[in-house]
């Protein structure tokens, strides 16, 4: 749906189903920026055990925020950055699920303290800077088995 505002508009888009099943993008394209609400954390981990969301879809809600001719996006919390942050939170969710699918091959326990290790450790390199990556990590390790109990486990690309 595109709003005109006198000589502005701005379009409302739904990028599908990711951190909810009711996530509005609002783009405004003169200035060439995009309200992501929710699903796009800035420098930080998606929230807790990632309640009420659909994994699979997120990765490709967050595609479509790439594709988008933008410089710059604000989410429902932090400051506005690069567009550059819906690639950083797609490889993250990838490197998680690739870090828990690891940890599993070795023969380490879904969701055990010894799984969170190895995740851990596998990404504290690239994401240990980020927000609540102390406190979020474990709850996102479970988030990503209860996403998988519900709808299925998918491959990452």
């Amino acid at each position: 749906m595109t709003l005109r505002l006198g000589r502005k508009s701005v379009e409302l888009l739904f990028a599908g189903r990711n951190h909810s099943d009711n996530s509005i993008v609002l783009h405004y394209p003169a200035r060439r920026i995009a309200f992501v609400v929710d699903f796009v954390p800035i420098n930080g981990l998606p929230f807790r055990t990632l309640g009420d969301n659909y994994i699979a879809e997120w990765l490709d809600s967050l595609r479509q925020i790439e594709a988008m001719n933008i410089d710059t996006i604000v989410a429902g919390h932090g400051n506005p950055g690069p567009k550059a942050y819906a690639t950083q939170v797609r490889e993250y969710f990838q490197d998680l699920i690739r870090a828990i699918n690891d940890a599993e091959r070795r023969g380490l326990a879904p969701q055990s303290a010894t799984m969170t290790a190895s995740v851990r450790a596998a990404l504290c390199p690239r994401y240990g800077g980020w927000g609540d990556f102390g406190p979020y990590l474990p709850e996102n390790i479970k988030g990503i088995y209860d996403n998988w109990q519900q709808f299925g486990r998918f491959s990452v690309n």
